[in-house]
């Protein structure tokens, strides 16, 4: 785990001075040509070209940012382009180098009205990835089109592009948090390469820069969250190895947990934990119960009786295991499911957390408890083990003292939730805790895709919808 320290104080934003465009009145100006009307380049090679001609047509193709009263924000839209890295975005995906390339035109041209398409264009893409993340890929023509009228439409009419975009990022404090870690990493890094960084850079030779790609990563996971994650929640972060709890903004509870293996690793996922079971059943999974278990009773059938296991038909009904043939079963061939029986020596524990999920995976109570003094701990075949599952049980339920008598009656039993509580399995490498950036193993790959998908070129002539 790599530490980097530093405070959360604001950087001031770098602003650029830009030569004005050659100044006309929006009187003087013909009507922004629709594509069927000219064919020569203005609405090429966009990003979203169907949003941005969607935008022209709602104001009969009148021209938005190159008129008397608006290049102070045509500025000021180029201005933010040459920011957003502070953003964990780059420069280069919002058309800046022909942007820049495009001064002192001559109203009424083709170029003129290919900067003005630029600009809406360059416009909608940062609106949209600050609010849903660049790989997003469930979006629809209506949400680019909600953008183009009314976020955009707001930044015209209040003449502050930079509040507006400003105000599509993620308001969660972990995601400013990052932000402010970003901004203070990329002050701090000598001017050369700060310079090439905020260029949009991406080379590994630049110092910090693995670290600042690693922090730009998981803001991009933070801009596909939830808007709202609640007044409750249980959150997990698998590459942390940790549970919290959150009420009201204030944590009230810390456990150390056991995820899954590389090979076998436990899903992001939203849910809602409805109940507590105590002393549970655990029903094997079939893969476990023929490539672990199986082998091991062939060799060995008391090793049923010494891991408390009962083998079951389809009916459910318990059979003699000493009445089987297991010599002539295989992975093909067991019409059977294995089953532990309730108790401390039970893989779950003694209490299992229950949340729907496509997974069959759990939050749960474990047998191995020295587990959770290793560093390391991707060990599970994918559900979640908790160290401190009494104290999660104590806390949610409205009279602690009923999940100690259940314990020490030692019968299973169902705790019915009166108020159920939001679950959060997420996969986060960056977190910037106790005033400290904490950055994890990234035990299962998953921010290398994403790092080849962010850092490649965007191509503006296909649309990302």
């Amino acid at each position: 785990m790599l530490l980097w320290a530093m405070g959360c104080r604001p950087v001031a934003t770098v602003t650029v001075a830009v030569k004005p465009e050659i100044k006309t009145s929006v009187a003087a100006m013909k009507p922004l040509p629709m594509p069927a009307d000219l064919n020569n380049g203005v609405y090429t090679e966009l990003i979203n070209p169907e949003a941005v001609t969607y935008f022209y047509n709602r104001r009969h193709f009148e021209i938005a940012w190159l008129h008397d009263s608006a290049f102070a924000l045509a500025d000021s839209m180029v201005s933010f382009i040459r920011s957003v890295r502070f953003m964990g975005l780059l420069p280069q995906n919002y058309h800046l180098a022909e942007l820049t390339s495009l001064r002192g035109l001559r109203p009424d041209t083709t170029l003129y009205y290919r900067k003005e398409a630029l600009l809406t264009d360059a416009f909608l893409a940062l609106a949209f990835d600050l609010k849903y993340g660049r790989l997003r890929t469930n979006t629809n023509q209506r949400e680019m089109d909600s953008i183009g009228n009314q976020t955009l439409g707001n930044a015209l009419t209040i003449n502050s592009i930079r509040d507006v975009l400003e105000s599509m990022e993620p308001k969660h404090q972990p995601y400013q948090l990052l932000k402010n870690s970003l901004r203070e990493m990329l002050v701090k890094t000598d001017s050369s390469d700060r310079n090439a960084l905020l260029a949009g850079s991406t080379y590994d030779s630049i110092a910090h820069h693995r670290i600042i790609r690693q922090v730009e990563v998981n803001m991009e996971r933070w801009r596909s969250e939830l808007a709202d994650l609640g007044d409750r929640y249980v959150w997990i972060n698998i590459p942390s190895y940790q549970l919290y709890v959150t009420e009201y903004g204030r944590q009230v509870l810390e456990s150390r947990v056991i995820v899954g293996k590389t090979d076998t690793p436990t899903p992001a996922l939203t849910s809602i934990i409805r109940s507590i079971s105590l002393y549970p059943y655990w029903n094997v999974p079939r893969k476990i119960a023929m490539e672990e278990l199986l082998p091991a009773i062939q060799q060995d059938t008391s090793y049923l009786r010494r891991h408390n296991f009962e083998v079951l038909d389809k009916n459910g009904a318990v059979w003699n295991p000493a009445m089987l043939e297991w010599k002539k079963f295989n992975e093909n061939y067991f019409p059977y499911t294995l089953r532990q029986r309730e108790g401390r020596m039970n893989s779950l524990g003694i209490i299992k957390f229950v949340f729907e999920n496509p997974y069959a995976v759990f939050l749960h109570d474990t047998n191995a408890k020295g587990l959770f003094q290793t560093k390391f701990r991707a060990l599970s075949h994918g559900c979640i083990r908790m160290e401190k599952p009494v104290e999660l049980a104590r806390y949610l339920v409205p009279d602690p003292g009923r999940i100690d008598r259940i314990i020490k009656d030692k019968k299973q039993f169902t705790v019915v939730l009166s108020r159920p509580i939001f679950i959060y399995i997420r996969y986060l490498t960056c977190e910037y805790i106790d005033s400290t950036l904490k950055c994890y193993d990234d035990i299962y790959g998953l921010d290398k895709e994403m790092i080849r998908l962010l850092y490649k070129s965007r191509n503006p002539a296909a649309s990302r919808l």
